[in-house]
């Protein structure tokens, strides 16, 4: 399929042979989108199949019924599209080094840094990224921490007595050892209504040592989880975790998504810039 969009911004996430299913990056396009549309012409593009859009858009937040529409609309959904032509793409998930040039036409290309190291190493992306975590910073880049529209998460009615795991195939580790033969239940995403499926949430390790921003840990604070980390022996080593703990701990405030968030200044000077 063909995509041509004349968007100021059009909010995506890299597409190939792997998909990221209903994540923090689909969410993270949701959440910018949100407080973008009132300042940029801005899309969302959705380069794979996600089946039932909108409802999981009403289990996860508390927006009215016309800001649902207004999402819905503005969202295009193309799986692995062969060809975007847009204006200004901006890659959420940072890897868009990933896609065949070919496959996406642009005037400039934006991205959050997501622990995909090589975008550090090239000039062609603007990158927002948080200078604290990563020792190279590009030369087109701006100091960035990314954050959630917590505000708008819908609150749990209720709490489950239950252990969380969020397990996946691509990076996390799942030998957790259940105590006292507690029977582990797998459900696959999405898990609607998933902050009243539990009271704890285990965090278990990352193949990769490295988790550059992780939100689940901010989400479970705000709606007051427990939280436990499993074998996690290398916090010096992962600054993503260290500097996400140390906000969520010591700065909660930061993590906030708001309406005025200093990203809409950075993004006009990159894309309006004054002559």
């Amino acid at each position: 399929m063909i995509i041509n969009d004349n968007s100021d911004i059009l909010l995506t996430f890299s597409w190939g042979n792997f998909t990221h299913g209903v994540s923090g990056h689909l969410f993270e396009c949701i959440e910018y989108y949100y407080i973008l549309k009132n300042h940029f012409n801005v899309k969302i593009l959705i380069p794979e199949n996600i089946k039932n859009y909108k409802e999981i858009i009403e289990s996860k937040y508390d927006f009215e019924r016309d800001e649902i529409r207004d999402i819905l609309s503005n969202t295009i959904f193309s799986v692995k599209p062969t060809l975007v032509k847009t204006n200004n793409i901006f890659f959420v998930d940072g890897s868009w080094k990933n896609i065949k040039r070919s496959n996406i036409l642009y005037k400039k290309i934006l991205c959050f840094a997501c622990g995909d190291f090589s975008i550090l190493e090239q000039d062609e992306a603007t990158v927002l990224l948080d200078y604290r975590v990563y020792d190279k910073v590009p030369p087109k880049s701006f100091n960035y921490k990314k954050k959630l529209l917590l505000k708008k998460l819908k609150k749990p009615v209720k709490s489950e007595n239950r252990v969380l795991i969020y397990a996946t195939e691509n990076c996390r580790d799942t030998d957790y050892d259940t105590e006292n033969s507690l029977k582990v239940k797998k459900e696959d995403l999405p898990i609607l209504n998933i902050f009243e499926k539990f009271n704890k949430y285990v965090y278990t390790p990352v193949s990769r040592k490295f988790d550059c921003s992780p939100r689940f840990l901010v989400e479970c604070k705000y709606f007051n989880k427990e939280i436990e980390f499993y074998n996690i022996d290398y916090w010096k080593e992962d600054r993503g975790l260290y500097y996400r703990w140390k906000d969520i701990e010591e700065d909660f405030d930061s993590l906030i998504l708001e309406e005025e968030d200093e990203i809409i200044d950075i993004l006009k000077s990159i894309i309006f810039p004054i002559q």
